[in-house]
């Protein structure tokens, strides 16, 4: 774990072994990318999944995407789930009142040399908060 811990913006690491869980605690304002995050993690250990929860930023979107850049500068294309697709709506509601700063968390991964980011939940926050 102590690859972890030296990671940028790495606040505390938490190991929970009887539910194999890795937590990193890290600060609002630095970005850390699947890949960093797999990189830190010791060998003898897989990473099932990377769970972001709370980051905050603005959503912008085309005709056929959403995009989300947080505080930190990541920029993550934001994915529907398709078993729970009431964040994504909440955030395409929201756009349309003229909203465009967000509080999100989600399932990331890398693919194709973009970070993706798998909506769990998504709130408006008034713009500078």
């Amino acid at each position: 774990m102590k690859k972890a811990l030296q990671l940028k913006g790495v606040k505390s690491v938490e190991m929970d072994f009887e539910n194999g869980l890795f937590t990193l605690a890290v600060d609002s304002k630095t970005g850390l990318k699947p890949s960093e995050i797999k990189a830190a993690v010791p060998s003898r250990f897989s990473v099932a999944s990377i769970e972001a929860g709370d980051l905050v930023g603005d959503v912008g979107h085309d005709e056929e995407t959403f995009t989300f850049k947080s505080e930190a500068g990541l920029e993550f294309l934001l994915q529907a789930d398709e078993k729970n697709e009431a964040p994504f709506e909440e955030i395409h509601e929201q756009l349309h009142k003229g909203k465009s700063r967000f509080k999100i968390a989600g399932t990331m991964s890398e693919a194709e040399g973009k970070t993706k980011l798998m909506l769990k939940s998504a709130a408006a926050l008034e713009s500078g908060k």
